[in-house]
This record gives C-alpha cells, sequence and structure tokens, in this order.
C-alpha cells in the first residue's frame, strides 16, 4: 500500500476511536508573482521552469521529524484527579511496507511526546486491519 491511501485508512481508523487527528505535512514552497512560464527539455525529459518576482521561500508543517498524523485523544480524568476531560496530544507516524522503519528524526519526536505525556505511535496495516503499535518511553 502506498503512504497516502495508508494515512487516509489510518485517520479513518482512529476517527472511528473517537480521536481528532489531523494530516501534517512537512515541507517548503516558493511563494510570489510568476513573471514568466517556459518550457525545458533535459535527460529528465520536459520541466517547467517558472521565473518568480518577490520570490520567498515558505515552510509548513510542525517541523522536519514530526508524525503523519497528530491531534488528539479525550480522556477523563479520574475521580481523584477532579474528574474533569483533558486533550492528551497524540500522534501516530504512517509507515509503510517499503518504508517500515522511522527516521531519528521521526523517532526523536515520538520519544519526546512519549516523555512529555503524550500518546505516540508507529501505525501500518497488516492484513488489511489498521495496526498501531505504541511507542514504549522511558518516564525519564
Amino acid at each position: 500500500m502506498r503512504h497516502g491511501p495508508l494515512v487516509q485508512q489510518i485517520l479513518m481508523h482512529v476517527s472511528q476511536l473517537g480521536w481528532r487527528m489531523f494530516k501534517n505535512v512537512v515541507g517548503s514552497a516558493w511563494l510570489g508573482t510568476v513573471t514568466e512560464e517556459f518550457m525545458i527539455s533535459d535527460k529528465k525529459g520536459p520541466q517547467k521552469v517558472i521565473e518568480l518576482w518577490r520570490a520567498h521561500r515558505i515552510t509548513y508543517g510542525l517541523r522536519p521529524g514530526s508524525s503523519d498524523l497528530v491531534g488528539w485523544i479525550t480522556r477523563v480524568i479520574r475521580p481523584q484527579d477532579v474528574g474533569e476531560r483533558i486533550a492528551q496530544f497524540a500522534v501516530v507516524e504512517c509507515k509503510t511496507i517499503s518504508y517500515s522503519r522511522a527516521t531519528e528524526d521521526q523517532r526523536n519526536f515520538l520519544d519526546q511526546v512519549k516523555k512529555a505525556g503524550g500518546y505516540a505511535a508507529i501505525g501500518r496495516q497488516n492484513d488489511g486491519k489498521v495496526e498501531l503499535e505504541e511507542v514504549k518511553g522511558n518516564d525519564g
């Protein structure tokens, strides 16, 4: 399964669990006024070239290494803790068979969320079903 459909499937799964999560796409792009557009051809084939006036780079998403899905899980505080509901920060890193291992930056982000009291998991599809493997972190 490709990454995009996997993210959608996991998003639907956690929604059914009552979680509220959002896709977190990380990257950058250029913004400006287009002054010229033309095509060139190189060894990769035809390529579109766009010239921008007052161009500046914008970045989006939380940060490199942050998880594919971010949001919260509603938790009920135990009676000894007042009985209020809270939103626990939650992240899910979605992994396909082709890219099955979290990068060092991704692992660090998952570990930091877990360490701070959030919920962190790696989501995969196995035999057509979504599996969430909770990150086991240090409590220190």
